[in-house]
């Protein structure tokens, strides 16, 4: 409900403060005018609207008769129409206690008690027989119309229509009550009702404004946009002064007729109220219609700062933040509103957006669940959540909320398409063929059905039956991309490549360069192995559209394979200028990148990767993959755990991120990684085999074991599985059943893994001599007796003896063959640094000239030098390496040993707090806790 004023409240509390800077400057001087000069003066300005000449007027009587009760009356009309009912009612009662009769007042207290929201004290007040007598009728139906209302505010419905029908019988044309019973009928959603009866309004209060403003929200309520907005222009002509129609009257001609059409109503609104909620949402309404998205969300988070709980504003404002790539910002508003107004679907809808397009298509799928459960059989929802089940891998539930959705709205367009594709694509052709048959039958010239009805025949076993009504398809418009793909693509299916190969040709002659055509072309001629006939076709269609941005990230990708690594970085750069959103341009330009210049240099463009696609899988396999090569286990930690929401049944996510929790010390996240790994993994035995060691190493033997029989049972003819056997046995000290698991594998295939297996475990048995005759007796072509990795062997085996000549004498000679191996020489430094100190250090230093700046190699000679008391140097170079590799915890453990060791044991303290802070358990948490107690002794 709305009072008539002739000046906004807030340019009337302006002129109060001038009037009371006024009073105070002038000190208010007397004259000869007499009290009721000054009220009559104050009477007449009030008529005429003049709130500031009756302010002052009435402050000159009160200076004069503080308790005339005539001007503490004027006070409150003034203070009513400066909305300040509270000051309003203080004056009444002064009023009162200076004689006014109090029924006199009562109209004035009602308005006051509703305006400050005093409902229960506005329902109480007295309406005995004596005091209806003593009313005017129009003053008695306003107050029963305002307690009506109060009824209304509190869910009294019948109280509430009791009121305004007692309010029409005292004066049947009290606008209150013939507007409250339009108000009634919308809070009881009666929306057919409420029309009447605003209509009826209409007719019957032809000045007044409000009537139309409810006709205005019944047609929004209905989904009658352009009706909404003829009912608020009439209503603005009427009241031009208020500004609730015309922020109505803006918002609806935005969304009717546009911006542009509306922009002299927005801009009357942002002369009149440029900081109000209304102004800024109308603002942020036009900017989101014309797709300015970030200047849209900016004005309408500057609407919910000055009201937070403008839902409008709010669902907006996801949008906008939705549609800028802002999926954060746009979850906070779509959640609070959520929490406001449980169930919405169209907010339940871009909140579950937001989510699959981080990833998180569980917590996706789980909010449209909670709104399906408010909303059963909502069309919308049932949709969404459609896709989203697809998105997580799961076509049979996509089919089964189609069918849900088929139930629930029948009509819907394309149902039978959408609900006969997911069956298709849920293996389930036989309830496919008959669905796409009916929509082909309802829409026999839709080529999106036709396509669908060949490829459900292709599915259903007929592929002959398929190409001839395909080739009907391609007869009747031989000249269509998609009829002769179809039937190309048909053919290939049948082996007839060379008519696919002549088809695809004629097409392409009859449009050079065409996209499709030309990449099923070059499809055809890699399986023949003639990747420069690809090539060739990419670019002659590129000389034909420079701008085709799929040849551009095909022939791209194509040089890549070739390595042809600057061609390829060449396309793939103008492919991302055109369109940054091709996935596959930027993952293949990240390793180009990384393999020719930096790591950083390739995780720079995953982080310029647009918002909307920055969080898809593939980007964050490749973030992560830049982050492992770069030796930081926290950053690649927190994208995996990204990715394995993004994708959860992706064992190969869950197996990366297992492995680098374990090499950060978290044993108990690497084993729960593991265990996912397990639940999700992927059809092959060396997966499998990763998977199970570890489990081993993180302490879930049992789940180990389990995984290897099961390994076994589906790849009963893999022989490395007897290489898991065996490596689990040895590790749970069953030495005897490694031992023969070994012996059976090495005979069996001649396996230079199981050799080296084998001749491991005889070492550090202690059978040395069982160890060496394996090696000597060893003969493969495949790995001559004399590599490399069989003389680490020997050299180890000579190590665990204690034979220090043999083992050198073995290594000089392996150095000799690989005189230029950085990695080798670093192995054979940090085999002998426990025995051979001088040498492990001459390795370390010739491996750290071969390779500089490599973090594991500075690290082995840092710490090798330390160890020899060379402290200036050791230490520089640990330092180096935690530099070059922060989230390395096992090298930052290294320094903090070596920095004890040299005396500086605060700046060690403070190496090892950040370990103990960072590492959750295994090999690395216990070193750090042995470490500890050594430098509280120091200290």
């Amino acid at each position: 409900m709305k009072r008539k004023s002739r000046i906004g409240s807030a340019g009337f509390v302006r002129e109060l403060t001038v009037c009371a800077l006024m009073l105070v400057i002038s000190g208010c001087q007397m004259n000869a005018t007499t009290t009721d000069e000054y009220l009559q003066q104050a009477q007449q300005a009030l008529a005429a609207g003049d709130y500031a000449a009756a302010l002052i007027a009435t402050k000159n009587a009160l200076q004069q008769a503080p308790d005339n009760p005539d001007g503490r009356l004027i006070l409150s009309e003034l203070y009513f129409e400066a909305g300040q009912p509270e000051a309003a009612l203080a004056e009444l009662q002064r009023a009162e206690n200076n004689g006014i009769d109090t029924v006199r007042l009562l109209p004035l207290r009602a308005r006051g008690l509703f305006d400050s929201g005093d409902y229960d004290r506005l329902i109480g007040l007295p309406l005995a027989e004596e005091i209806i007598r003593m009313l005017e009728a129009e003053d008695l139906a306003r107050i029963m119309a305002l307690q009506g209302y109060a009824q209304l505010l509190r869910k009294n419905g019948a109280a509430a229509r009791t009121a305004f029908e007692e309010a029409l019988t005292v004066a049947p044309k009290t606008e209150l009550a013939v507007l409250g019973m339009v108000r009634l009928a919308l809070a009881e959603r009666d929306l057919d009702r409420a029309a009447s009866l605003a209509a009826a309004a209409a007719q019957d209060l032809p000045e007044s404004a409000e009537p139309l403003v409810l006709q205005g929200d019944i047609a929004n309520l209905q989904g009658d946009v352009p009706a909404a907005m003829a009912a608020y222009r009439l209503a603005h002509e009427r009241n031009p002064d208020n500004l609730g129609t015309l922020s109505k009257l803006t918002v609806a001609t935005i969304i009717v007729d546009g911006s542009e059409a509306a922009a002299p109503l927005l801009a009357a609104m942002e002369e009149a109220a440029p900081e109000s909620p209304r102004t800024l949402y109308a603002k942020g309404l036009a900017h989101y219609q014309r797709k300015e998205h970030e200047a849209a969300a900016e004005a309408l988070d500057a609407a919910l700062a000055l009201s937070p709980n403008d839902l409008r504003a709010m669902l907006l404002a996801g949008n906008a933040q939705l549609a800028s790539g802002n999926f954060e910002q746009a979850l906070e508003r779509l959640e609070t509103f959520l929490v406001l107004r449980p169930g919405t679907p169209e907010a339940a809808i871009l909140a579950a957006q937001a989510m699959s397009a981080q990833g998180e298509y569980d917590r996706a799928a789980e909010t449209l669940q909670t709104a399906l459960r408010q909303n059963p059989g909502e069309p919308r929802l049932l949709a969404f959540q459609s896709q989203i089940a697809l998105l997580r891998g799961s076509p049979r539930d996509s089919v089964e909320f189609l069918y849900q959705l088929r139930e629930s709205a029948p009509d819907t367009p394309g149902i039978e398409l959408s609900l006969g594709l997911g069956l298709l694509r849920a293996g389930l052709v036989e309830g496919a063929l008959p669905l796409i048959e009916d929509a082909l039958a309802k829409n026999p010239d839709n080529t999106r059905v036709q396509v669908a009805y060949a490829q459900a025949l292709e599915a259903a076993g007929t592929p002959e039956k398929a190409l001839a009504y395909a080739s009907g398809l391609f007869e009747s418009d031989p000249e269509r991309v998609t009829y002769i793909t179809l039937v190309g693509t048909l053919l290939e299916s049948l082996g007839r490549t060379a008519e696919a190969r002549g088809l695809y040709l004629e097409g392409l002659k009859a449009k050079p360069g065409e996209p499709t055509l030309t990449h099923n072309l070059a499809v055809l001629a890699r399986q023949n192995g003639n990747s420069r006939q690809a090539r060739a076709l990419y670019e002659f269609a590129l000389e034909q559209n420079t701008q085709d941005v799929n040849t551009l990230v095909r022939l791209g990708l194509l040089c890549y394979e070739l390595e042809d690594l600057e061609a390829a970085e060449l396309q793939l750069r103008k492919a991302l200028a055109i369109d940054p959103n091709q996935i596959p341009a930027r993952i293949t330009l990240s390793r180009i990148l990384s393999e020719t210049e930096s790591p950083m240099f390739a995780e720079q463009l995953l982080a310029d990767t647009p918002r909307p696609i920055r969080n898809h899988p593939d980007i964050l396999a490749e973030t992560a993959r830049l982050q492992a090569i770069m030796a930081r286990p926290l950053a690649t930690i927190e994208t995996l755990i990204k990715l394995t929401r993004a994708e959860p049944e992706n064992g190969g996510a869950w197996l990366q991120l297992a492995r680098v929790q374990e090499q950060a010390g978290d044993s108990a996240k690497a084993a729960e990684a593991y265990l996912e790994a397990a639940a999700h993994r992927e059809p092959a035995a060396d997966f499998g085999i990763q998977v199970a060691r570890g489990l081993q190493r993180t302490g879930e033997p049992r789940a180990a074991a389990d995984l290897a029989a099961a390994l076994r049972a589906e790849f009963p003819e893999d022989n490395n599985l007897g290489l898991l056997e065996g490596y689990l046995a040895e590790q749970q000290d069953r030495s005897a059943d490694a031992r023969s698991t070994y012996a059976e594998l090495l005979e069996t295939t001649n396996a230079p893994a199981a050799l080296l297996a084998l001749v491991g475990l005889e070492s550090r048995l202690g059978n040395t001599q069982r160890a060496l005759s394996l090696l000597d007796g060893w003969q493969s072509e495949e790995v001559p007796a004399d590599s490399a990795i069989l003389g680490i062997a020997r050299a180890q085996v000579y190590v665990d003896a204690g034979n220090r000549d043999a083992a050198l004498e073995q290594i000089s000679s392996l150095l000799s063959k690989n005189p230029n191996n950085p990695g080798l020489m670093n192995d054979v430094a940090m085999m002998l640094g426990n025995t051979e100190r001088e040498q492990a250090i001459r390795y370390a230093r010739r491996a750290n000239e071969l390779a500089p700046g490599q973090p594991a190699i500075l690290d082995t000679l840092g710490k090798l030098l330390s160890a020899d008391g060379q402290f200036e140097e050791g230490l520089m170079l640990l330092r180096q390496a935690v530099d070059l590799a922060p989230d390395n915890l096992e090298i930052r453990l290294n320094l903090a040993e070596a920095l004890l060791s040299s005396g500086a044991d605060q700046r060690g303290l403070v190496e090892l707090d950040r370990v103990l802070a960072r590492v959750r358990g295994g090999t690395l948490k216990e070193r750090a806790q042995r470490l500890q107690p050594l430098y509280s002794d120091e200290n």
